[in-house]
């Protein structure tokens, strides 16, 4: 049970990590996707090491996978405001012209 615990949550903060990851390199901040890079390889080996002699153990790492990338989604949105992202929409949707750039 121990063993079920540590790969839930390991697999929580890995997926917690990657999210933080991506979202560093697609703001293009390398010192801080580097640092995040780092830190996922660290926990994911460990995590890895753990589920590799005992493959019934991926059926925790799935479900901290998920609840990782979904917290982490939860608190990138917290930070935009509804405003910001209604913004953010209509610039995706090419309906706000002056979000064309020249």
């Amino acid at each position: 049970m121990i063993n079920w615990l540590f790969i839930f949550f390991a697999l929580v903060i890995v997926d917690f990590i990657w999210a933080e990851n991506v979202k560093a390199v697609a703001d293009k901040k390398p010192f801080t996707a580097s640092f995040w890079s780092m830190a996922f390889l660290v926990t994911y080996g460990l995590a890895t090491i753990e589920y590799v002699h005992d493959p019934i153990l991926l059926i925790p790492a799935c479900l901290g996978g998920f609840v990782g990338t979904y917290l982490s989604t939860i608190r990138n949105s917290a930070k935009i405001s509804p405003v910001e992202s209604l913004a953010w929409n209509q610039d995706v949707e090419g309906s706000n012209p002056s979000a064309v750039t020249k």
